[in-house]
């Protein structure tokens, strides 16, 4: 039996909206901690955000991974969708 694929991706990727769409991409957020407030790539936060936090505060944005449980819950989606 084939079955189908599903690709899945986080947003270190900067995939263009264009190939997530045409695709169907699943993407996954990192995590962007600006000062004391975290906020989810491409969700929560653009990267025009970050530049302006920079800009006005000079301070690094800091980022963290995907957590493991959000991979896993990810791929059990569609695992248990039949792909």
């Amino acid at each position: 039996m084939i079955r189908p694929i599903k690709i899945i991706s986080d947003s270190t990727a900067d995939l263009p909206k264009e190939l997530v769409e045409k695709y169907d991409i699943q993407v996954l957020p990192l995590t962007v901690t600006l000062g004391e407030n975290n906020f989810k790539d491409g969700t929560e936060i653009s990267n025009q955000d970050i530049f302006k936090f920079y800009d006005e505060t000079k301070g690094l944005p800091k980022t963290s991974a995907v957590s493991v449980l959000e991979y896993t819950e990810a791929f059990t989606e569609w695992v248990e969708k039949g792909y």
